[in-house]
């Protein structure tokens, strides 16, 4: 457990006059001296007073102090840079921790650099959450996976590389990341929340890895009491409402195609399909029995070729939900997959 043992004393104070790279009144860039409880010292950055006054690019400093007080900045604090309007931030390889919301609602930031030799393990939710001119970002190799919300309403953000560590893609990750036209997912991807790219409406396509499978957590209560969640490693409505989407290729290991995953996919023509699939689900109510989401295929009005890794056999045998649901004058059900022409024993 870090304790503070020094804050405003060497706080970064910015007033009018300013400082290189900064303007504006009111806002302070506090770098905050901890230690921890092996007694190591370190330092934590974030943003106080008048955010929206730090502008221009920021260079987070991978030491910082004075005199004997000289140690490693390795944090970043929760919400540390939210709401300010930095145009581009350097992350130094010392930082190894950074907050949730860290960068949220930086409306004018384009640009994050993360030094080489960055050692992050993630990128935790709602780091870059409404970021609506970030552009590119190389997310570092040492991350192993990308929290909820992470880059939800990225607008601008036209490209992304998921790199090889990254095992999990939390729920809403790139939600309305509308211009996100090319998405690498590679090996060693194990799961992709739900809605993980809903309405990502230039994406054009995408493939889904072999190492995302669906698996089961089990779970013991205070009275010992053992439940089973299902997990699905595709999740509802993860590519819902992706609508330049024109080829879909899940390579997964998966067992459910999820209500949702292409809903309202106007525009997918091709769709690829692994044997190991042996249900395609229906329509989605939550807890309270409102409904959530369509069909996985439900609007899915171009789709014409399905091409499936089994036999013909092997296909019959999964189970494909066809009832249709009507919910506020819209029906939903897999009528575009059903009726879409099959190739099986497709070899990916």
């Amino acid at each position: 457990m870090k304790k503070k043992i020094l804050a405003a004393a060497l706080a970064a104070t910015v007033l009018c006059a300013g400082l290189p790279l900064i303007s504006g009144c009111n806002v302070q860039v506090d770098y905050t001296l901890n230690e921890t409880e092996e007694g190591e010292k370190y330092y934590s950055v974030s943003v106080s007073g008048y955010g929206d006054s730090l502008t221009g690019d920021y260079v987070i400093p991978s030491e910082y102090g004075e005199g004997d007080e000289v140690y490693p900045v390795t944090e970043i604090e929760a919400g540390g840079f939210s709401g300010t309007r930095i145009t581009s931030v350097t992350i130094p390889a010392s930082v190894t921790k950074i907050g949730i919301s860290a960068f949220a609602y930086c409306y004018s930031l384009t640009e994050v650099i993360f030094e080489e030799g960055s050692t992050i393990d993630c990128i935790p939710q709602g780091m870059f959450g409404y970021c609506t001119k970030l552009e590119t970002i190389t997310i570092p190799e040492s991350v192993t996976y990308i929290g909820p919300m992470a880059f939800y309403y990225d607008e601008a953000l036209t490209g992304i590389n998921i790199p090889d560590n990254v095992t999990d893609i939390y729920p809403r990750a790139f939600e309305y990341c509308t211009a996100l036209a090319s998405v690498t997912l590679n090996e060693g991807l194990e799961y992709i929340g739900y809605e993980a790219f809903y309405g990502c409406s230039a994406l054009e396509e995408i493939t889904i890895p072999s190492t995302v499978y669906d698996y089961t957590v089990t779970s013991t209560d205070d009275e010992g009491n053992v439940t089973e969640a299902y997990v699905y490693g595709v999740g509802i409505a993860a590519f819902h409402s992706c609508t330049s989407l024109k080829t879909a290729v899940i390579k997964g290991s998966i067992n459910t195609i999820a209500s949702g995953t292409f809903g309202y996919c106007v525009a997918l023509e091709k769709v690829y399909l692994p044997s190991t699939i042996t249900t395609i689900e229906g329509a989605y109510y939550d807890s309270n029995d409102e409904f959530y989401c369509g069909h996985p295929f439900a609007y899915c009005t171009a789709l014409t070729d399905v091409y499936y890794a089994g036999s013909e056999d092997d296909w019959s045998a999964i189970s494909i939900y066809q009832t249709f649901v009507t919910e506020d004058d819209y029906t939903y059900d897999n009528s575009a997959l059903l009726n879409a022409e099959m190739h099986y024993n497709y070899e990916f």
